[in-house]
């Protein structure tokens, strides 16, 4: 009984310390493997940032682009509104004035070609 009882806590102890090694081997590749993916989470947050100065940098040129053609429609718009209104002061102007178109003109105009 007791070279049976000696064979069992060789066991015990070999199979604790087998244990312990695996679970150590295990612990170090969970390290490994956390290392990893911290230098991936590092890498995707550089993107990341990357990423958003451009996107930051976009909406800043479309904010000035859109100024830009607010600005330009309203020059449009302001420069449709004088010529409209030039158009009609001299279409007022050109009201109080007679064209005469001579007689040997208007002959001419009704000859055949």
């Amino acid at each position: 009984m007791n070279a049976a009882w000696k064979w069992i806590k060789w066991g015990g102890l070999t199979l604790f310390i087998g244990l312990l090694v695996v679970q150590g081997l295990a612990l170090k590749a969970s390290y490994a493997e956390q290392a990893l993916l911290q230098n991936k989470l590092d890498v995707k947050e550089q993107d990341n940032q990357t990423h958003q100065r451009t996107i930051d940098t976009l909406k800043q040129d479309n904010q000035h682009i859109n100024q830009v053609l607010i600005a330009r429609k309203q020059r449009q718009i302001t420069q449709r509104q004088e010529l409209e209104n030039e158009m009609q002061q001299l279409k007022q102007q050109m009201e109080g004035i007679e064209c005469v178109v001579p007689r040997s003109v208007t002959d001419r105009l009704r000859e055949p070609y």
